[in-house]
């Protein structure tokens, strides 16, 4: 579904200025760490991520995509295979300021099944120009409103953090994102919590 998703955005965002004001894709790399914080013990888990953003407007109000997969590895454990995506609903009425609200998928893939979590978040993001236009500094911090998760453990709450850096490359229409990803969960009275962090690198052609 978020490829097909995500597929869609392109096209449309490709179909030129008729379809979206402006807009933006991107090619992401990301380092993920997930850490289950179990009465069992700890499980820790880590690999790379590669998928794709997308992201295009008209006026104040905004669609963003995005998917990536991977492989995780555990010491002593079988590598876990995670695809995760997001659609999200932007509303910009600052230049500066954006809120943000729709679902994340993530599913982890295991030799003994598939755990799938489904959250839907709303997001706040800030940003700041650092050196003129060039670069801009943002953070951004979010709460999940609703879930469904295929774990044992009643769900509890989520929020997440999300720190960065977008550089523009001189006159072209291509940017960099540098990024820092920190989201929590909490489950069964705070007996569980999963904690996932990611360092990203985004490379595209758009600047929004």
């Amino acid at each position: 579904m978020m490829r097909v998703t995500l597929t869609a955005a392109l096209l449309a965002l490709s179909a030129g200025p008729m379809a979206a004001q402006s807009g933006a894709i991107r090619a992401v790399v990301h380092g993920v760490w997930v850490t289950g914080d179990r009465p069992a013990g700890l499980r820790e888990r880590s690999g790379l991520g590669l998928g794709g953003e997308a992201a295009f407007a008209v006026g104040p109000a905004a669609l963003a995509v995005g998917y990536q997969e991977g492989s995780l590895d555990e010491s002593g454990g079988p590598s876990t295979d995670f695809v995760e995506g997001h659609v999200f609903f932007v509303l910009r009425p600052l230049r500066w300021a954006a809120l943000g609200f729709g679902p994340h998928v993530r599913s982890f893939v295991e030799p003994g099944g598939t755990q799938r979590w489904l959250l839907w978040e709303a997001h706040l993001q800030a940003a700041t120009e650092v050196l003129g236009p060039t670069i801009e500094a943002y953070a951004e911090g979010w709460v999940v409103v609703s879930a469904d998760v295929e774990v044992a453990e009643p769900f509890d709450g989520g929020r997440g953090l999300e720190g960065g850096l977008k550089v523009a490359v001189g006159r072209l229409p291509v940017a960099l994102r540098l990024r820092y990803r920190l989201e929590r969960l909490d489950l069964g009275d705070g007996t569980r919590r999963e904690t996932v962090e990611q360092v990203g690198l985004a490379v595209g052609i758009g600047r929004r």
